[in-house]
């Protein structure tokens, strides 16, 4: 199906079918009236044009020809799906949480950086904390698929499941400034904390679960020893992802996992040192 585009204000956006524009037509006439629908938004709204195929859409286009930009980012834009707009937006929101933090985020600032209208954004997540909860569910399921694929395909050897999931956090996929900064975004700031709880408790608890029960069979049995390794091990890991994102002159990914990895060593020094 054919993409409507919205031509407002200067700015272009992409709608994915008539019941998505008459959405924001909706959400704009409720907001207008409560005054709640930033100026931008509104003038948006009120400056369409419809751009779409004649034979799909008639009622929606008006008589006579339309002399319209079509980039070829636009005529990507428009046959898009909506699962992958919406992974463009929370792509978006972690770039921009990681640059401005959590309280300076804007829905505005979001849809620019992911370079779609306004409108799709409250269409989309309607409010910032829709948005933020939806990145934070989309960051841990991505960070507990990246370590649960490494612990399945480490073998049964206890130290050899730990070395993996050491070496999982410093993948290229997850380990960006981009997506630490997000992180640090939660992490730091009280507001964040609920959220973060919601989302990540039970899964943190997965993960520290399966630490302690590796130090364990590394000590040959549970008992304190193996807790407070496992705390410290996790510990090295948030540490390092802070300090890369946070020093003035960071270290590289290489010497972080080798930072990590000699803490390990110093708990169970026959299976670990510093290169691994």
């Amino acid at each position: 199906m054919a993409g409507l585009s919205l031509i407002a204000g200067g700015g272009a956006g992409v709608f994915e079918s008539c019941a998505e524009f008459a959405e924001l037509e909706t959400l704009d006439f409720r907001q207008r009236r409560s005054g709640g629908l930033a100026r931008g938004a509104r003038g948006a709204v009120r400056l369409w044009t419809i751009a779409a195929r004649r034979d799909q859409y008639p009622l929606l286009l008006p008589k006579g020809d339309m002399h319209l930009p079509t980039s070829p980012e636009a005529s990507l834009a428009r046959k898009q799906p909506r699962d992958v707009r919406r992974g463009q937006l929370i792509e978006a929101t972690i770039r921009v949480i990681a640059a401005r933090g959590y309280a300076r985020t804007t829905l505005a600032e979001v849809a620019r950086n992911a370079g779609l209208a306004h409108g799709l954004v409250n269409f989309h997540f309607k409010t910032k904390e829709l948005l933020l909860s939806e990145m934070l569910g989309f960051l841990w399921a991505e960070y507990r698929q990246n370590w649960a694929a490494a612990l399945a395909g480490a073998g049964s050897e206890p130290a050899d499941q730990l070395r993996a999931l050491i070496h999982a956090d410093f993948d290229p996929a997850i380990c960006t400034p981009d997506r630490q900064g997000a992180w640090a975004a939660f992490w730091a700031e009280a507001q964040c904390r609920p959220l973060y709880q919601e989302k990540c408790a039970m899964n943190d608890a997965q993960y520290i679960g399966h630490l302690e029960d590796i130090c364990a069979r590394l000590f040959g049995h549970a008992d304190h020893r193996s807790v407070r390794a496992a705390r410290v091990i996790r510990i090295a890991l948030e540490g390092v992802w802070m300090d890369m994102i946070t020093q003035s002159t960071p270290y590289a990914r290489d010497e972080a996992l080798a930072t990590v990895l000699a803490a390990a060593a110093a708990f169970f020094p026959a299976q670990f040192d510093d290169v691994g």
